[in-house]
């Protein structure tokens, strides 16, 4: 074998030597013991038209519904003078109805 061809032959050694030793080598940090990152989704922004228009489409295809409001704080304006505070009942379609509610008068004065 030529000196030239012997030379590219044990430069062809050493490099797939380094190259093994580089890929396989031990990290400072074990990774068995090193957590592993959770990836954050990130949250999509609401269109409030396109959830009021899907949340209308599902509620026409139900026969009835039961539902409940409470205020943490403050109410919900029924009209001048009146907030709901609570409110609870259940809908079934056509025609039936159940409200229960608790409301706060106030002088609009």
């Amino acid at each position: 074998m030529p000196v030239r061809r012997k030379s590219l032959v044990a430069a062809g050694f050493v490099l797939i030597a380094a190259s093994a030793v580089g890929c396989s080598g031990s990290s400072a940090e074990d990774p068995e013991s090193s957590p592993v990152p959770t990836p954050t989704p990130t949250p999509l922004p609401i269109d409030p038209a396109e959830l009021l228009e899907r949340s209308g489409e599902l509620m026409q295809g139900l026969s009835s519904f039961r539902f409940r409001i409470n205020h943490e704080g403050g109410g919900t304006q029924l009209f001048e003078g009146m907030d709901i505070l609570e409110a609870e009942g259940e809908v079934v379609s056509p025609d039936r109805i159940s409200l229960a509610s608790r409301l706060r008068r106030w002088d609009s004065c």
